[in-house]
């Protein structure tokens, strides 16, 4: 009943390439669950998972990481921002995951959580993340039918 009442107040109803709803609970429990320090979303689209990972883990530090500034998908889509405990390394601002100083950052690694939704092959990704100490990290990709 948590989850979805936390899925009908997301912000779009219509999420183009983003996570549908299976995808939004598997998201939102593991961070309910884990209940991590710092959430770190690699791919951002329209917002629909941070959204979903904000409802998680609502008093989690938050990075949100995509070399666009705008939804992928829809271009008529306004991405969701919560600005509260967050920092947005999007569009002007982007930094690689693998380049940014987490440690620098104070990030305790083995309190957060990493998703990665890039619709890249995240596979040598996510043995870096491991490698560098991060120790839960998953990988979202759902692609859109005709990919």
């Amino acid at each position: 009943p948590e989850f979805l009442e936390v899925y009908k107040q997301r912000p779009s109803r219509i999420n183009t390439c983003g996570q549908n709803m299976m995808q939004a609970f598997i998201t939102y429990a593991l961070a309910r669950l884990l209940e991590p320090e710092v959430v770190i979303e690699n791919g951002v689209n329209a917002g629909g998972s941070s959204y979903i990972l904000r409802s998680g883990a609502p008093h989690a530090r938050a990075y949100h990481i995509d070399p666009r500034d705008k939804p992928i998908c829809d271009k008529t889509m306004k991405r969701w921002v919560n600005e509260t405990n967050a920092k947005y390394l999007t569009g002007e601002n982007f930094v690689d995951f693998h380049k940014y100083d987490w440690d620098k950052e104070g990030i305790p690694k083995d309190r957060t959580l990493v998703l990665f939704d890039t619709h890249v092959n995240d596979w040598k990704d996510t043995i870096d993340t491991a490698r560098e100490g991060f120790r839960w990290v998953f990988v979202d990709d759902n692609y859109p039918g005709h990919e």
